[in-house]
């Protein structure tokens, strides 16, 4: 065979298909591998898988795949394989999923730390006396208090928003010059079923994954001073919100102006 003066030898070479299959044996027992492992540690049932990529294109892929979760009750799909020829394919089908899965699952517990009423008589309160405070109010408060807004393990929709109500005082003085409030959003990421209600008994498992802000320039217009404590003072309530999206979670600061709620730039949460 000749190009441009040059010639080229080409062989033909014939390999039994026992050979083949041993070519990509070590890929198909690493992707076996791998999805075995997500299924055990997937808080729900996995019941179906889907292949993309260049690879899905394999029958032999398909076919192995097919034998070993056969007996775990998991169904194996694909795209028409004239699909999976186009680049654009893995796009295609990953939107398509990403639609297609109708609930997600937190895997933390996501909240923030808050202050409740100091109580006396309660020996939690009186062991973390050195965290009381008084509010602009003038009441007692002891923070460090786990306040939890999305558990670990909750399936929720696309779009689902989980939110709680809380509330900041302040003083007049503090007022004149306020024009945000920001607050950390953290995660308890221990082994017990439930997160602690004291964030210092596990406290290397609660870090901070996000701040969210409220500006207030505005709603400040709307406040006016409280007179049903100690001693005058002003109080913002507003909700902190968490939001699944498609590929991610989110987290906001929403607050009333005028009777309108209004939100503080959305941050993601990388769950």
């Amino acid at each position: 065979m000749c190009f441009g003066g040059h010639k080229f030898c080409c062989l033909a070479v014939t390999l039994e298909s026992a050979d083949m299959a041993n070519f990509f044996e070590p890929s198909i027992k690493s992707i076996i591998k791998v999805v075995k492992e997500q299924c055990r540690i997937s808080p729900v049932p996995i019941k179906t898988l889907f292949l993309v990529g260049g690879f899905a294109r394999s029958n032999y892929l398909l076919s192995k795949l097919d034998e070993t979760f056969d007996s775990h009750n998991v169904k194996i799909l694909r795209a028409d394989t004239t699909l999976l020829n186009k680049a654009v394919a893995d796009g295609a089908v990953s939107y398509y999923i990403d639609h297609f899965v109708s609930t997600r699952v937190s895997k933390h517990t996501y909240g923030i730390s808050m202050r409740v009423a100091y109580d006396a008589t309660n020996p939690e309160h009186v062991r973390r006396s050195h965290l009381k405070v008084v509010n602009a109010s003038g009441s007692q408060r002891i923070g460090g208090v786990f306040s939890p807004i999305l558990s670990k393990g909750t399936a929720v929709s696309e779009e689902t928003e989980f939110r709680e109500d809380y509330y900041m005082e302040l003083t007049p003085a503090s007022f004149k010059t306020w024009s945000s409030y920001t607050t950390d959003v953290i995660s308890y990421c221990g082994n017990s079923p439930k997160a602690p209600y004291w964030i210092d008994l596990e406290p290397n498992c609660f870090p901070d994954v996000c701040s969210i802000t409220a500006d207030t320039t505005n709603v400040k217009k709307n406040l006016s001073l409280q007179y049903d404590g100690q001693q005058p003072y002003y109080k913002f309530t507003f909700d902190v919100v968490l939001l699944f999206g498609l590929t991610e979670l989110k987290a906001q600061i929403a607050w009333k102006e005028n009777g309108v709620e209004k939100r503080g730039p959305a941050t993601i949460v990388y769950d």
